[in-house]
C-alpha cells in the first residue's frame, strides 16, 4: 500500500513538472499557442498569442476561439476541421483570423487533440505561426508573376507583331534546327503554312537544299557560333535568297530577304553592259570628270590602257579643238542633271584625231545632285572624214559653179557689149541708109516703094529696141557704169512699168564700193526675185531695201502677195529660189525666206562686208 502511494505521488510530481515545463515552453515560444476545451473555449493563452492577436490572457481565456478571433472560415470547413481533430487528433493548414484591432492575420495553424486515458478528447492545443507577411509576399509574388506573365505576353505579341510586319522573312529554330516560329512573310516566301512547320526539321522540309550554300552556312553558323550572311538560289521555288544568320547555343534566328528581282535586275544590267560594251565606247567619271571606269572600246580608240586612264581627268584625250564655251555649256547642262549630247573631237595617245558622238547621262544622289556621269560614245571618225570629203567636194563644186557663174557673167557682158556696140551700130547704120534712100526722088515717086521703106525702118526701130532690151537683160550697162544702187533703182522702175506692180526701192548705202561680183550677185538675186513675184505672187506692191547693218549688207525684198507655207517647198522644183540661195552662199552670205499663206513673202539676203571686201 505504501509503495503504491509513493509511486502515485512520484508520477503526479513528474506530471506536474512536465506540465510546468510545457507551460514554460509555451510562454517562451515565438509561436502563438493557446489551448481549448473540447468546445474550443480557451483555457490558456501565451505571450506570443497576446502579441499576435492583441488580446491579454484575461481577455482571451474563457472565450470561444472562433468567436474571439473571428475566424474567416465557412461553417462547413470548421466542422471538417473539428471532425478531423476528433478522428485523428491533428490538423494543419492556413487559417485567417482577425486581431483585436480588426486587422487580418494569416497563420499556419497546427491543431492537436488532447485525450484522456479513456481516449476521449478533453481539449485542443493550437500552435499558430504568423504567416501574414509571408502571405503578403506570396500575394505580391503572385501578382508580380501575373503582371510578368502579362508583360511577357504583351512583349511576345509586340515582337510577333514586329516580325509579322517586317518585309523580310523571319524564321526561328531550336538548336536542332527544328522550326519554332515563322512569320507570315516566311510562309509566303517558302510557300508553306507556318503553323504546319513548327517542330519540323528544316532539311526534312527542304531536302533539295541539302549540300547547298545555305545548308553549309546554317551548319557553319551553328558550329562556329558566328553571325553569317549568304546568298543562294533555290531552283524549286525559283528563289534568290539573302540569308542573315544569327546563332546561339539555344538555336538559330534567320532573316531571309527575297533578292530575286535584284538578281534579275543585275542580270539585265550585266546584259545591258555587255551590249553596250559590244556597241559603244563607255566611260564613267565622278562629278569632277575624273575617270572611274572605261570599257575595252574606249581603250581601243584612245590607245590608252585602263590603268593609264582611271584616275585621270577626261582632258587626257582632249584635242583643244573646241572653244571654251563649248565645254562650259556641256558642264552647265549635266550639272543640272540633264542629259547632254554632242560631237567631240578627241586625240588618241599617238596624237591621231578621232571623233565621237557623245551622250553624257548624270546619276543623281538623294539631294538631286550629280555624283557620277556615264558617257556613251559612238565613233564617228569615218563619218566625219566622209563629211570633210563631201564638204571639200561641195566647196570645189561651189567654187566651180562660182567660176562658171563668173565666166557666164563675163560672156553675157561680152555678148551684151557686142550686141549693143556691133549689132546696134550696124542696125543704126542700116536705118540711116534707109532714111537716105527714103529721101530720094525715086522712092518718093513710087508710093508702094516708099511705104515699104517706111515699114522696114519701123521694123529696124523695133529691132534696135529689142537688141537694146536683150543687151540690157544680159548685162545692164548701168550696173557697170553707175553701180548697184542705180541698177536696182532702174530695174525697179522698168519692172513696175512692164508688170504694173508698184515697186519701191530705198537704200541707206550712198555708194556701193564693193567687188563687182557682189554687185552682180545682189542684182541678179533682185532680178530673179522680181521675176518670181510677177509669175507666182499675185502681188500689187513690192518694197526693196538695201542697207548696211553692223558688219553685213542686207538686201530685203518684201511683197504683199499670196504667200506660201515655207515648210511645203522642200519637195518642189523651186529652181529660182535654189539659184538665189546658191548665189548668196557663193558670196559667203545667208539666204532666208519668211512667208505665210495670205501674208505675203519677204526675202532676206545677208552678205558679210568682210567677205565682200575679200572676195576677188
Amino acid at each position: 500500500m505504501h509503495r503504491a502511494v509513493t509511486r502515485d505521488i512520484t508520477e503526479r510530481k513528474k506530471a506536474t513538472e512536465q506540465i510546468a515545463y510545457m507551460a514554460r515552453l509555451m510562454e517562451d515560444s515565438n509561436d502563438a499557442i493557446f489551448s481549448t476545451d473540447p468546445s474550443f473555449i480557451i483555457r490558456t493563452w501565451n505571450k506570443a498569442a497576446e502579441m499576435l492577436f492583441g488580446y491579454t490572457p484575461e481577455e482571451a481565456v474563457g472565450k470561444t476561439a472562433g468567436t474571439l478571433l473571428k475566424v474567416d472560415l465557412s461553417e462547413e470547413v470548421i466542422h471538417a476541421i473539428r471532425r478531423e481533430l476528433v478522428e485523428s487528433s491533428y490538423w494543419k493548414g492556413e487559417v485567417y483570423y482577425k486581431n483585436k484591432n480588426g486587422s487580418n492575420v494569416t497563420v499556419l495553424l497546427s491543431a492537436s487533440g488532447v485525450r484522456d486515458p479513456e481516449d476521449a478528447v478533453e481539449g485542443f492545443v493550437m500552435v499558430c505561426r504568423d504567416f501574414t507577411e509571408r502571405k503578403k509576399l506570396e500575394l505580391q509574388l503572385h501578382q508580380f508573376n501575373k503582371e510578368l506573365e502579362s508583360q511577357v505576353a504583351k512583349k511576345t505579341a509586340e515582337l510577333t507583331g514586329i516580325f509579322e510586319r517586317i518585309t523580310d522573312a523571319f524564321i526561328a529554330m531550336d538548336k536542332n534546327l527544328c522550326y519554332t516560329y515563322l512569320n507570315k512573310k516566311a510562309g509566303e516566301l517558302i510557300q508553306r503554312d507556318p503553323a504546319s512547320l513548327i517542330g519540323k526539321y528544316v532539311w526534312d522540309v527542304f531536302p533539295d537544299a541539302v549540300g547547298s550554300d545555305t545548308w553549309s552556312a546554317f551548319n557553319k553558323a551553328m558550329t562556329e557560333q558566328k553571325n553569317l550572311t549568304n546568298t543562294d538560289y533555290y531552283p524549286p521555288l525559283d528563289l534568290w535568297q539573302e540569308n542573315h544568320l544569327y546563332p546561339s547555343t539555344e538555336g538559330l534566328s534567320v532573316f531571309i530577304r527575297n533578292v530575286t528581282e535584284e538578281k534579275r535586275r543585275e542580270k539585265r544590267i550585266t546584259d545591258y553592259k555587255y551590249a553596250l560594251d559590244q556597241s559603244s565606247i563607255v566611260s564613267v567619271t565622278d562629278e569632277k570628270g575624273v575617270i572611274k571606269y572605261v570599257n575595252d572600246n574606249f581603250c581601243r580608240v584612245s590607245q590608252y590602257t585602263a590603268e593609264e586612264l582611271i584616275g585621270q581627268h577626261h582632258h587626257i584625250i582632249g584635242s583643244k579643238y573646241h572653244p571654251a564655251w563649248f565645254f562650259k555649256d556641256m558642264w552647265l547642262t549635266i550639272k543640272k542633271g540633264e542629259v547632254w549630247k554632242g560631237e567631240i573631237r578627241n586625240k588618241a595617245k599617238d596624237g591621231s584625231i578621232y571623233w565621237v558622238y557623245m551622250t553624257i547621262i548624270p546619276f543623281l544622289n538623294e539631294k538631286g545632285e550629280p555624283f557620277e556621269y556615264i558617257a556613251l560614245d559612238t565613233d564617228i571618225s569615218e563619218r566625219k572624214k566622209a563629211e570633210a570629203l563631201l564638204d571639200k567636194s561641195y566647196q570645189d563644186i561651189r567654187q566651180l559653179a562660182s567660176h562658171l557663174q563668173d565666166v557666164r557673167e563675163e560672156e553675157r557682158a561680152g555678148i551684151a557689149r557686142e550686141i549693143h556696140d556691133e549689132l546696134g551700130q550696124q542696125l543704126t547704120g542700116l536705118k540711116m541708109d534707109l532714111s537716105w534712100i527714103n529721101r530720094r526722088p525715086l522712092v518718093q515717086d513710087d508710093n508702094e516703094l516708099s511705104q515699104k521703106v517706111v515699114a522696114v525702118m519701123n521694123l529696124l526701130d523695133t529691132t534696135i529696141k529689142t537688141v537694146r532690151r536683150i543687151a540690157t537683160d544680159l548685162r545692164p550697162s548701168i550696173l557697170d557704169d553707175l553701180g548697184l544702187i542705180a541698177a536696182i533703182e532702174w530695174q525697179s522702175q522698168e519692172f513696175s512699168r512692164r508688170s504694173g506692180i508698184a515697186t519701191e526701192f530705198s537704200s541707206s548705202v550712198d555708194e556701193f564700193e564693193y567687188p563687182p561680183a557682189i554687185a552682180i550677185g545682189l542684182f541678179r538675186i533682185c532680178q530673179e526675185s522680181l521675176t518670181n513675184v510677177a509669175r507666182h505672187a499675185a502681188a500689187s506692191k513690192i518694197r526693196i531695201s538695201l542697207v548696211e547693218e553692223s558688219e553685213n549688207i542686207l538686201l530685203t525684198i518684201r511683197d504683199n502677195g499670196e504667200g506660201f507655207d515655207t515648210r511645203k517647198i522642200g519637195g518642189k522644183k523651186t529652181l529660182g529660189l535654189l539659184g538665189m540661195k546658191e548665189r548668196t552662199l557663193m558670196m559667203g552670205g545667208e539666204f532666208r525666206i519668211e512667208s505665210l499663206p495670205g501674208k505675203g513673202t519677204t526675202l532676206f539676203v545677208t552678205v558679210p562686208i568682210i567677205a565682200t571686201n575679200t572676195n576677188p
